[in-house]
């Protein structure tokens, strides 16, 4: 028998998202961290609604609390962090990531197209106030605001390049996916979405936590063209493209600077065929988050059995509802599943149909097991769908407050409607949220 303890956590970053998982027992300490996502809001001063996220040195101090760097006898940073997976490359999402990279194992990331890469570069170069509508285009008064030169803007062209170590890149899939399990020590490259990362909760027994990742979302090549061409004019010389079709990442960033605020806004607007860049939330890889196969099967067939003590929350709820509490209590094996089971989001497009539909046949049975559902881009009314919340009995998210412009009450109501908690967390620190899982292994 071994007893083993989850922690997943939900940070108050505000608008953005950092979620983290600590397995360990209680006798032998840490078994494995995973995170998705790691990034917060980012302001460039007071906005109309007068609110400010936290920065990323923030974000970097809530991981540094929730797990102390350790460094080895050469001086190095200790790789402590097994896997991260990143939804997307917005800032809001990545921007507590650049500093984390020497301690991570496993950077999991949707497929690094020309075009994703591309996209998330241009939008990372528009103020947040901006791309929110906060603040009108009409009134910028300094096309110089244009970001090129941050961590994560570097980060991106990094990636671009190549130069990012221990990455894996998950595959879009348009038809069936391919349902192959892999362990964690062994992914590396890129692997197609359906594929079920697996890590061993413990050698002496056959328990396993699985991570299954789905990219169902292609951004065009024809994006990637009208968006070199659109800039190629802002280069002072020389081809943005060159004749093997690579892209010299320099002259994007050296266009970007020179083409100005209001211009990189017009062509992001007109490339993704929006009236606001916020709008645009649509290259987001989910991921389940799960007990093995063996936690679902019939009771006789089993060889791990889970026992929930306790389920702690703490956080900030809208309709002023008691989170519900569940004690050690013995219920069927598939709600204990639904219990144990996430679907983190990122800001992933769920009014897409096709999109939609695409993502449960990647997930499969998962699917149906999900016990904690992340609300897509930040409860967002433009990226969710109610049929998200009939299984859940919690639905979590981030926002800067209730004036978040991402924020909706309608999402809210479906979440209510379907039976379903909601769990808002803001950036106050009062909101962290831990879900504390208490496991023993037979």
């Amino acid at each position: 028998m071994m007893d083993i303890r989850l922690d997943r956590t939900f940070w108050p970053v505000g608008h953005g998202a950092f979620y983290t998982e600590r397995f360990y027992d209680h006798k032998d300490g840490r078994i494995f961290t995973a995170i998705y996502d790691c990034g917060s809001g980012r302001r460039w001063g007071k906005t109309q609604n007068g609110t400010n996220d936290v920065s990323p040195k923030t974000v970097q101090q809530m991981i540094e609390d929730f797990l102390p760097s350790q460094k080895d006898s050469s001086g190095n940073l200790v790789k402590d962090i097994d896997i991260v997976f990143v939804s997307h490359l917005h800032v809001d999402h990545v921007n507590g990531l650049p500093t984390l990279l020497p301690r991570i194992k496993k950077l999991v990331l949707p497929h690094l197209s020309d075009c994703r890469l591309l996209e998330a570069f241009l939008y990372n170069a528009i103020p947040e106030e901006f791309r929110t509508g906060e603040v009108s285009v009409e009134a910028i008064d300094d096309e110089r605001r244009v970001d090129v030169e941050s961590e994560v803007q570097e980060f991106v062209i990094r990636l671009a390049r190549g130069e990012v170590g221990n990455t894996v890149q998950i595959m879009p899939t348009e038809g069936e996916p391919v349902e192959e399990i892999i362990e964690l020590e062994n992914i590396q490259g890129g692997i197609p979405s359906g594929f079920v990362i697996r890590v061993p909760l413990s050698p002496k027994h056959d328990a396993f936590w699985m991570y299954k990742p789905a990219d169902v979302d292609a951004c065009p090549d024809d994006k990637r063209k009208a968006i070199t061409e659109a800039l190629q004019p802002y280069v002072t010389s020389g081809s943005i493209v060159n004749a093997d079709g690579e892209i010299d990442w320099n002259k994007i960033r050296e266009a970007v600077r020179n083409a100005g605020l209001k211009t990189v806004i017009a062509i992001y607007e007109q490339v993704f065929e929006i009236k606001v860049s916020s709008q645009h939330n649509n290259y987001s890889m989910p991921v389940y988050s799960g007990p093995d196969e063996f936690m679902m099967a019939p009771f006789a067939m089993r060889y791990t059995d889970v026992h929930i003590e306790t389920i702690d929350a703490f956080g900030y709820l809208l309709c002023e509802h008691e989170i519900n509490q569940h004690p050690f209590h013995v219920v069927p094996l598939g709600v204990r599943c639904r219990l144990l089971s996430c679907l983190y989001m990122g800001d992933f497009n769920t009014k897409d149909d096709q999109k939609f539909v695409q993502l449960q046949k990647v997930l499969g049975v998962y699917y149906n097991l999900v016990g904690l559902q992340q609300v897509p881009h930040h409860f967002s009314d433009g990226n969710h769908r109610p049929e998200l919340y009939k299984g859940p009995l919690f639905a979590f998210g981030n926002i800067s407050n209730l004036k978040d412009k991402s924020f909706s009450h309608a999402t809210v109501d479906d979440i209510l409607n379907h039976g379903c908690n909601p769990i808002i967390i803001t950036k106050n620190s009062c909101d962290i949220v831990k879900f504390t899982y208490d496991m023993t292994l037979y």
